[in-house]
């Protein structure tokens, strides 16, 4: 799968998680299912009901990906400054991040 179907696929499931599933799409944290928020990795999960678990595992197979790219495209969603191995998979991340501009999972009442 190249990065515009997956771009795609990732934003169809945030829209799956965040509307009929009642998920809030956060940042900085892969995510919770007793909170009700993720990241936009985890949301893939959430539309394919799939557990917040095994994360990477579950995200290259989705996607047919390296785990190298699951890095990178988080790195570039969570704005993190770190030596750049998939520029495409950073700029994924990144333009997905500004496109939602979701908070911290941190920044969420109720979470610490």
């Amino acid at each position: 799968m190249n990065n515009e179907e997956i771009k795609t696929k990732i934003i169809e499931a945030i829209n799956i998680a965040t509307k009929d599933k009642g998920y809030t799409l956060v940042k900085h944290h892969w995510g919770s299912n007793e909170d009700k928020r993720t990241c936009a990795l985890g949301c893939v999960l959430v539309a394919n009901d799939k557990e917040l678990t095994s994360f990477f595992i579950q995200i290259m197979k989705i996607f047919g990906v390296s785990s190298i790219w699951v890095n990178e495209f988080i790195s570039g969603y969570d704005n993190c400054s770190s030596m750049i191995l998939d520029q495409a998979a950073r700029d994924l991340g990144a333009a997905i991040a500004k496109q939602f501009d979701p908070p911290s999972f941190t920044d969420i009442e109720g979470i610490k």
